[in-house]
Order: C-alpha cells, then sequence, then structure tokens
C-alpha cells in the first residue's frame, strides 16, 4: 500500500527485456504506482510524444534496438522537463554516466 500524502504518478518502463520490465513493473505497483511498459526506444519515443505530460518518471535502459536510452532521454527531456529519467545497463561505463547526467538524467544505474 502507498504511503498517505504521496502525489498519483505513472512510471514508463523502457527494456528491451520482458524480464526486467516485469520486475519493475510489478514493484512499482506493489507500491501503488502506475507503471506503463515499452519493449523498445522507439515504442517510448511515441508514447512519450502521444501523452508529454503522463509520466512522471521515465525508467529506460541504455541498450536497446532501435532507439537507445540517450533518444529517449532527449525526447523525454524536450517534452515534458519536469519528468524524472533514469538510465540503467548492463554496460555501465564513467563515460557513458557523465553523457547522461549532462543530458539531463536524474540518475544512472547499473544492472
Amino acid at each position: 500500500m502507498p504511503p498517505p500524502n504521496i502525489e498519483r504518478f505513472e512510471v514508463l518502463i523502457v527494456d528491451d527485456e520482458p524480464e526486467t520490465c516485469d520486475v519493475l513493473s510489478e514493484h512499482c505497483r506493489s507500491r501503488g504506482l502506475d507503471a506503463s511498459v515499452a519493449q523498445d526506444g522507439r515504442g517510448a519515443i511515441a508514447a512519450i510524444e502521444r501523452s508529454p505530460a503522463r509520466y512522471s518518471v521515465i525508467i529506460t535502459d541504455l541498450h536497446m534496438p532501435g532507439a537507445d536510452g540517450f533518444e529517449v532521454l532527449k525526447s523525454a527531456r524536450a517534452a515534458n522537463p519536469s519528468a524524472y529519467v533514469v538510465m540503467m545497463t548492463g554496460y555501465a561505463t564513467i563515460d557513458s554516466a557523465l553523457r547522461a547526467v549532462r543530458a539531463g538524467a536524474y540518475d544512472y544505474l547499473p544492472k
């Protein structure tokens, strides 16, 4: 059950690994949050552009086919600058972490 006084917001989870999407969405829902899933960057960008204010938090993988996490980040920041974008990757490097934060990511997490 979510804590009282928590503002309702929706999380968009973007990853090409279905298991990761399932785990993260279940975690969000268990905390009383709404969660949507996009299986790739192009789907995430389309969802963000359809409803720019819908997602308060976007958790995106860095390496995906089609559009990568940096493209999702760029789209999210352009559509809704107040959204928090968290980048995650199984291939974390200092360079990509710095690039992500400089581009406006709220956080950068290794998987």
